[in-house]
């Protein structure tokens, strides 16, 4: 799967790969971020695509949790 999401082309390709293992995995959602730590145009460019409900969405936004989830920080010093 890995080959696959590397390898996707559009951003439609992406869902359709998250979605499948999210079904083979037997998650809920899936959500999956890029960070363009190094982007030309906008140094804080984030691209996020994702199936959680917007509840949850909103919540994560209004709560800042994008600067203390664990996950975010770790991806970001790898």
């Amino acid at each position: 799967m890995r080959k696959q999401i590397t390898q996707s082309t559009s951003v439609d390709e992406l869902v359709k790969i998250m979605s499948s293992i999210k079904v083979n995995i037997g998650a809920d959602y899936y959500s999956l971020g890029t960070y363009f730590e190094h982007s030309d145009k906008d140094k804080n460019n984030l691209f996020v695509a994702s199936d959680t409900p917007k509840e949850w969405r909103e919540k994560y936004k209004a709560e800042n949790f994008i600067n203390s989830d664990i996950r975010l920080i770790k991806a970001k010093q790898s």
